[in-house]
């Protein structure tokens, strides 16, 4: 699939410029970090949180910063082997408990406040994975930013933004350097555990509705700091 990028690169320069602005003031911020990059199929990697807690310390210092983490190779693994056993909505819980651990890890580290529940959130700083089965943790990011009416959302994946097809299966595959909310539409799809796509659906849904200004990037901590600096590394949502 080919979206049109005639009038991309000057819309996204005026919002450029407006996040630029913007960014000297203290905002809210959620930021979902992919499992993807951040959890090996033993646990969390040492080698990357080394690099992602000091920049999510330097944030936080500056913005209300709340984050989600997922689940990794760690609960594809596990998913595998109960999936045979119980309904798939069990699993489903199961995987949420395996999140958890990711998330309260993560709190611990940061000094932050682990929540299980979309209510549990505060002006502190925040850290959520799963909450419920039927969406995967950018669901979970999504309706943190609408809860909180966050200035931004920033989803750290494994690839380098959103491309007009799988990147993984054909190279050939072109990055979107912007996206409007409606073209979002283009990548919806139905999902299970482990496999709801670059943006799972509940997130598509959430996001557009709200008109929440996303970036997709790279799980490299210094992407953060790039569109914080009013750089787009991968692809902007607005």
């Amino acid at each position: 699939m080919t979206l049109p990028l005639q009038g991309r690169d000057r819309r996204f320069k005026s919002a450029q410029t407006h996040i630029y602005k913007t960014f000297s003031d203290k905002m809210k911020i959620v930021i979902k970090i992919g499992g993807s990059v951040a959890i090996s199929s033993s646990g969390p990697k040492p080698e990357y949180f080394e690099k992602l807690i000091p920049v999510l310390n330097k944030i936080k210092n500056k913005h209300l910063l709340y984050i989600v983490i997922g689940g990794g190779k760690i609960t594809r693994d596990y998913y595998n082997c109960i999936k045979n056993f119980i309904s798939h909505d069990k699993a489903e819980w199961v995987l949420i408990d395996l999140l958890h651990a990711n998330a309260r890890f993560l709190a611990y580290a940061l000094n932050g406040k682990f929540i299980s529940k979309l209510d549990e959130l505060d002006d502190s700083l925040c850290v959520a994975s799963g909450f419920e089965p039927g969406h995967s943790t950018d669901g979970s990011a999504a309706m943190i930013a609408e809860k909180i009416n966050a200035d931004l959302l920033l989803i750290l994946t494994d690839v380098n933004g959103i491309y007009d097809d799988d990147i993984k299966r054909n190279p050939d595959a072109k990055l979107l350097k912007h996206l409007s909310f409606n073209e979002l539409d283009n990548f919806e799809k139905d999902g299970s555990p482990n496999n709801y796509g670059i943006i799972d659906k509940l997130a598509i849904k959430t996001i557009k509705k709200n008109k929440i200004k996303t970036y997709v990037i790279n799980g490299n901590p210094t992407n953060i700091l790039k569109v914080l600096n009013g750089e787009n590394p991968g692809t902007v949502i607005d």
